[in-house]
């Protein structure tokens, strides 16, 4: 059974949860810690219905000794975007007001949990992950540290060009690169349906180009300034998920890419030798990704 570490017991972490208990096969033991530990004994009983319901995944809440060995630790915790007013998308700085107090809540957890596995496998999902992701390398050298990237972002554009085109989002194949926020690029250029150019189609339908990317943009921006919260054991039998609910999916893609269960592209954010941080769509190795 793989064994996953989540540090945080919030809305994400809901999200989280209820895409791994999906009866997909995974089936793993699920550890939440968090700073308030009655949180996370609620969050796990709350799921553990759920679980119960939908396959043999189990749900418990832990500390941080329990996250010895994990195949992979996912970091939620943190000041969300509403809370910490970093919702204005017209705002250059975007998700980056963020770091000044999620960068003091790293500093403890990471150093938690380098005090019980130095080499940890992580995935950072607190906004902002790719700044995040660079200073939880620099705490922990010796763990592989990822951040979501623009897995969410890509995930929500598919979504977006199957409602425009009227096509399953399964059926797009396009991606968001560079940071999660507002300065993510939307690669157009190299989006497709079927083998065929999206902005061709797009061109062929009569509608402006312009006025479509321009509606797809602001359609994966909306979710901030709606909604504060995410579903819980309720997401797990429903199906299909619209676009806002975009972290279930996404964190199943890149479990699955963390553990190499299933092959598939993702796009996630690493080091370079050449620069501190890149966005990279990546294909997964035999283990976890300490070669990518």
């Amino acid at each position: 059974m793989k064994r996953i570490g989540i540090i945080g017991a919030g809305a994400v972490t809901a999200a989280t949860i209820a895409s791994l208990i999906a009866p997909t096969g995974l089936d793993p033991e699920i550890i939440i810690v968090n700073r308030t530990h009655a949180k996370a004994v609620g969050l796990a009983e709350d799921f553990t219905y759920a679980a119960a319901a939908t396959s043999r995944a189990r749900v418990r809440a832990g500390d941080y000794a329990d996250l010895e060995g994990a195949d992979l630790v996912i970091i939620t915790a943190g000041v969300n975007e509403l809370d910490g007013g970093a919702t204005d998308r017209s705002d250059d700085a975007g998700r980056r007001v963020l770091i000044p107090a999620n960068s003091r809540a790293y500093a403890d957890m990471i150093g938690q949990l380098k005090d019980v596995d130095p080499t940890a496998t992580v995935l950072v999902v607190t906004d902002p992950p790719d700044p995040l992701a660079a200073l939880a390398r620099r705490l922990a050298p010796e763990m592989t540290v990822l951040s979501s990237g623009t897995t969410i972002d890509t995930v929500r554009l598919r979504y977006r060009i199957g409602q425009e085109l009227g096509v399953p989002a399964g059926e797009v194949d396009a991606v968001v690169l560079g940071e999660h926020g507002t300065s993510a690029v939307y690669a157009w250029s190299t989006a497709r349906v079927g083998g065929r150019r999206v902005l061709d189609l797009i061109e062929e339908s009569g509608e402006d180009v312009a006025a479509v990317q321009d509606r797809i943009r602001e359609a994966t921006a909306m979710i901030a300034r709606l909604s504060s919260t995410i579903a819980s054991a309720i997401c797990a039998t429903t199906a299909p998920m619209p676009c806002w609910l975009a972290p279930m999916p996404s964190m199943m893609e890149m479990f699955e890419y963390f553990t190499a269960s299933r092959i598939r592209s993702c796009t996630v954010a690493t080091s370079s030798p050449d620069s501190s941080m890149r966005s990279s769509t990546r294909r997964p190795p035999t283990r976890a990704l300490d070669q990518a």
